[in-house]
């Protein structure tokens, strides 16, 4: 079981289904409770026992007992506090005065425990990434397999122009691909479009007037390379830009008055803070004074209003919650409220004033996305279809709906998902 100094923080949620468990419901009243699925309760449980050490229920509420979590009730089993006789640093022991059954049953998890502590190979070690713990759950109002991808990849780039989305580049099963596949969101069809010249993985594009822009990414070998490649959906072609002034991928991308911004992102050897601005019009780079505030990759960028939103990322050795403001006319940074849960290989966009963070998971399990109304205090949770680890997707907006093409779930994905952010009920005309 895991000790005070060792146990990571619970989220709010685990917080109440563990408070839920320690009041003797099951997962079913548990979820009705919570007006969550069962299957999120048993992912909130899986990350509960993970972050506490414990392996059963009767662990977990007393852990709960012991963390502060949860307080006895007038009425149950009266507590004890036992302190030992030689060290006053270790915290008190609780016994409890059981019944004839409760002391069976408590002796009897006892020796469960020792059993499996004593024998570890009994028990496999718990994965909190393994995929098929939890698979898709789409049995909601707001999310919706919008269609099946032609081709699995992770890594890509999804950008949307006149009623088609375009799903280019990324990481197949092959490795990386120039592959682009157009779905046209009024009759639910894909084609094949001109494949980009180079084949690129980790890379954002966004799309400016006419025209859709990728810049860098990892090639084949996984090295971050430089050039500039423009897409015109109306032709069908692709053309050169002028190159990076340095090779970058898995950096965060987002527009602002029709020019690209990438933040951070991997050179080769580092993760970077740099920030470089493409200008279409004068075919030109530039790179700001103001760096990103941390070096790290795979952030998700987006703009709102007049300035531009980066949150998460991901370092190589962590993930991050840290969401920062940028205001383009001051050259300037700024703090919003952190996201609930670190998250790299994030997608992030901005609908209707809310900005939306979804997906991640590259050490962090995760059991929900997020929400922020801007200028309120703090992240929301939202559903997600995909628990515990879902990253590297493609990701954009149309109207009041985002789309998340493929990603990275143990394996290659090949779904195209639609998440609808206005709840809308349609209501039978009566004459």
């Amino acid at each position: 079981m895991t000790t005070d100094d060792q146990a990571p923080p619970l989220s709010a949620r685990q917080i109440e289904v563990l408070r839920s468990v320690a009041k003797g419901l099951s997962n079913q009243e548990i979820a009705q409770e919570l007006s969550i699925s069962v299957n999120t309760v048993r992912v909130h449980l899986r990350n509960i026992f993970e972050k506490s050490g414990v392996q059963s229920r009767t662990e977990a509420t007393m852990w709960a007992i012991q963390q502060g979590y949860v307080k006895p009730e007038t009425g149950s089993p009266q507590l004890e506090t036992l302190e030992p006789a030689t060290t006053r640093d270790h915290a008190p022991l609780l016994v409890a005065r059981l019944s004839r059954w409760q002391r069976f049953f408590f002796v009897f998890a006892v020796v469960v425990a020792i059993f499996i502590f004593a024998v570890p190979m009994i028990k496999p070690a718990f994965n909190p990434l393994q995929p098929q713990i939890a698979p898709p759950d789409f049995d909601n109002a707001r999310w919706f397999v919008a269609s099946e991808m032609p081709t699995a990849r992770s890594g890509l780039t999804l950008a949307a122009y006149n009623k088609e989305l375009y799903v280019i580049g990324g990481e197949r099963t092959s490795g990386a691909t120039g592959l682009v596949e157009a779905f046209n969101l009024e009759t639910a069809t894909w084609r094949e479009a001109a494949g980009k010249p180079t084949p690129v993985t980790d890379v954002q594009g966004v799309t400016i007037d006419d025209r859709i822009y990728l810049a860098g990414g990892c090639d084949g070998q996984r090295e971050p390379i430089a050039s500039l490649e423009i897409y015109s959906p109306a032709e069908n072609m692709w053309q050169t830009g002028v190159d990076l002034p340095e090779p970058l991928c898995a950096y965060a991308a987002a527009v602002y008055d029709s020019e690209l911004y990438l933040f951070g992102g991997w050179d080769g050897t580092a993760y970077v803070d740099s920030i470089y601005v493409y200008n279409p019009d004068q075919d030109a780079w530039r790179r700001l004074k103001t760096p990103y505030p941390q070096q790290l990759g795979y952030a998700s960028g987006t703009t709102s209003g007049d300035k531009i939103y980066v949150a998460g990322g991901y370092d190589g050795q962590r993930e991050y919650a840290d969401v920062y403001v940028y205001d383009p006319a001051a050259d300037a940074w700024e703090t919003a409220p952190s996201l609930n849960q670190p998250r790299g290989g994030l997608g992030l966009a901005a609908v209707g004033g809310n900005l939306y963070a979804i997906g991640g998971g590259w050490r962090t399990a995760l059991d929900s996305s997020e929400k922020l109304i801007i200028g309120r205090e703090g992240w929301e949770e939202i559903n997600t279809p995909y628990q515990q680890e879902w990253r590297n997707f493609g990701a954009t907006s149309v109207g009041s709906d985002i789309f998340l093409a493929g990603g990275w779930r143990g394996e290659h994905l090949n779904l195209l998902v639609r998440f609808q952010t206005l709840f809308r009920v349609f209501l039978p005309i009566v004459p």
